[in-house]
C-alpha cells in the first residue's frame, strides 16, 4: 500500500517528534511485509534506530510503532491513543558493528507480543521479569527490565490521543531483586548515578558490585519499604476465608517481598491497577478507605507461598484463612 492510499495522522506525528530530536540521524527501519494493525501477523508495524551521543555516550535509540494508533482512531478513550505510550530503548553502542543490535529490535517485538497476548500494559515505575521462551536477554546475567520515561521524548499530543514515551532498561537478576525490596522510584533515580539516561550495557557488570550503590539501596529499603507494581493481584472477602490473585508471573516477586521483607518486619506493598493498595506487612484483612487492604499472612502460610510455583491454579494455604489465586498475565 502506497503512502496515498493510507492516511496515519498517529505516524506523522511519530516521526515528527523523533525528527525532532534525531534531525541529522538517518534511521534504520525494521517492518513486517504486513503488521497485525492492517490484518498481519507481528505486533508492531515498524521499529526504528537512531544512532546518537545524547548523554554523552553513543548509543542506539530504539523506538516502537504501533502500541498507539498510528492510523484512524478507533479506541473508546478519547484521551490516550491506542495503548498510550510507545516504547523505547537505548543500547549502548560498542563501535565493533556498523548496524544496531537486531536482538534489541526481536526483545521488542516479542516484548510487544507478551503484552498484546496477556493483556498487560505497563507503566513509568513497573518492572517486568523476562525470563521466558519467547522473550528473553541474550546475556544471562540479566533478567528484567524497568519502564521509566524515556529522557528525551516527552508525552505528545497526536490526532488520535495523547501519547508517552516509556524507555526500558535492562536489570540484572540482583538489581532486580534490589528494586523489589526499596522503592522504584527511588531505584530509578539513583540509577542515574551509574549510567546516562537509563542505558542499556550488556557487557556491564551489575551495579551492586559498587560498595556504595550497594549500600544506598540497603539503606534505602529498610528506611523507606518497598512497593511493588503489579497488575493483576488483589484481595476479595469470600466471607470465611479470603482469595488473595496474583499474576502467574507476578508471583516471584511477592515471595521476595515475603523473604526479604516481610519477615524482617519491614514495610511491604503492593500496588495493583486491579486491586489498589495491598500492604503485605499490615493487619490481617481490614478494609480502610475504598482501595487500601492491610492484609498480613501468618507464618505457616508465608512459607506455604514461598513453596509454590508459578503456575495457575488455586491454592488453600494452612491456615484456611488464605486462598491463593494463580491467574495468567503481570504488571
Amino acid at each position: 500500500m502506497s503512502d496515498e492510499e493510507i492516511e496515519a495522522p498517529g505516524w506523522d506525528a511519530l516521526e515528527t517528534a523523533l525528527r525532532g530530536i534525531h534531525a541529522d540521524v538517518e534511521p534504520v527501519h525494521w517492518a513486517p511485509t504486513l503488521a497485525e494493525s492492517l490484518g498481519g501477523g507481528a505486533p508492531l508495524d515498524r521499529v526504528s534506530a537512531y544512532r546518537t551521543n545524547f548523554g554523552g555516550v553513543p548509543h542506539w535509540h530504539f523506538v516502537t510503532y504501533g502500541f498507539s494508533e498510528l492510523y484512524e482512531r478507533s479506541g473508546d478513550d478519547k484521551t490516550a491513543s491506542g495503548w498510550g505510550f510507545e516504547l523505547t530503548f537505548r543500547v549502548v553502542d560498542t563501535g565493533t558493528e556498523p548496524h544496531p543490535p537486531g536482538w534489541a529490535v526481536l526483545m521488542m517485538q516479542n516484548l510487544a507480543r507478551y503484552l498484546w497476548e496477556s493483556g498487560s500494559s505497563v507503566e513509568v515505575g513497573h518492572s517486568l521479569t523476562l525470563n521466558g521462551p519467547h522473550v528473553r536477554w541474550p546475556e544471562p546475567q540479566f533478567g528484567a527490565v524497568l519502564f521509566v520515561a524515556d529522557p528525551q521524548l516527552p508525552p505528545l499530543e497526536t490526532p488520535n490521543g495523547r501519547v508517552a514515551f516509556i524507555q526500558l532498561m535492562g536489570l540484572t537478576h540482583d538489581e532486580l531483586g534490589a528494586l523489589l525490596q526499596w522503592d522504584a522510584a527511588k531505584f530509578t533515580e539513583l540509577l542515574k548515578t551509574k549510567t546516562a539516561a537509563w542505558m542499556t550495557d550488556l557487557q556491564r557488570e551489575s551495579f551492586l558490585e559498587d560498595p556504595a550503590f550497594a549500600s544506598v539501596v540497603r539503606e534505602g529499603a529498610v528506611r523507606d519499604g518497598s512497593t511493588l507494581f503489579v497488575t493483576k493481584a488483589k484481595v476479595e472477602d469470600g466471607g470465611d476465608r479470603y482469595v488473595l490473585t496474583l499474576g502467574e508471573n507476578e508471583l516471584d516477586g511477592v515471595q521476595r517481598l515475603l523473604k526479604d521483607r516481610v519477615r524482617f518486619d519491614r514495610p511491604a506493598r503492593l500496588w495493583s491497577r486491579e486491586g489498589g493498595v495491598i500492604d503485605l506487612s499490615g493487619g490481617g484483612g481490614t478494609l480502610y478507605w475504598e482501595r487500601v487492604w492491610e492484609f498480613t499472612l501468618p507464618d505457616e502460610d508465608q512459607d506455604a507461598v514461598l513453596a509454590l510455583q508459578p503456575r495457575q491454579g488455586e491454592y488453600r494455604l494452612p491456615s484456611d484463612r488464605v486462598i491463593v489465586r494463580v491467574v495468567p498475565g503481570e504488571g
